[in-house]
């Protein structure tokens, strides 16, 4: 329903969008008055809202092996990462979700530590790589390994370390099939390993 001052209200129905989560529907609804208010017509902007492609790493699918879905997204924040593993679990809700995380700043990893643990909760299964510096030379402060068990124990999720791109590759070619959704999250080079996967596996 759209009620605009000085407009007459008027009903959009069956309207779709590629995206989904709360924080979608909700920009997709301020688009579609804003829209309707400068006098788009109401095919004109279900059309469009269905035809959105999204704005690049926000949940890209970037191929498909063995029936399981492998996303990017540059989630690197620990409210960013619960809102889009929630967004998952609530509509995939009987896939496996693995997380493949990489820390993106030493310091964020320190400053968030307890946050970074407690937002894994909606995964079946964490990959933390080894953390993108982004050219910070400081120290983390703590052990890395201490932190995963961190995680294990505050998010309740099957965690697995990987030292580098290769690990990943043997991880994902034993571990991942069939109906599941693999998410690389941050905003370091594990875009970069996702899609690089899809050439090698």
């Amino acid at each position: 329903s759209i009620e605009l001052p000085g407009k007459r209200n008027d009903i959009l129905k069956n309207v779709q969008i590629p995206n989904f989560g709360i924080h979608n529907i909700r920009n997709a609804t301020a688009a579609a008055g804003v829209a309707y208010l400068i006098g788009v017509s109401s095919k004109q902007i279900k059309d469009g809202l269905r035809k959105f492609q999204g704005v690049q790493r926000r949940f890209n699918h970037v191929f498909t092996y063995r029936k399981s879905l492998f996303i990017d997204d540059y989630a690197h924040h620990p409210t960013e990462i619960s809102t889009v593993l929630r967004s998952v679990k609530n509509v995939y809700k009987k896939e496996k979700i693995y997380c493949i995380f990489q820390p993106h700043r030493i310091s964020r990893l320190r400053y968030l530590k307890e946050e970074f643990a407690n937002c894994f909760k909606m995964a079946d299964y964490l990959i933390l790589c080894p953390i993108f510096k982004a050219g910070e030379k400081i120290k983390l402060g703590f052990k890395y390994e201490n932190f995963a068990k961190q995680i294990i124990q505050k998010s309740k999720v099957n965690l697995i370390m990987i030292e580098d791109e290769n690990d990943l590759l043997k991880f994902v070619k034993q571990n991942i099939y069939g109906e599941s959704l693999a998410i690389g999250m941050g905003a370091g080079s594990i875009s970069n390993w996702i899609r690089n996967l899809q050439n090698k596996l």
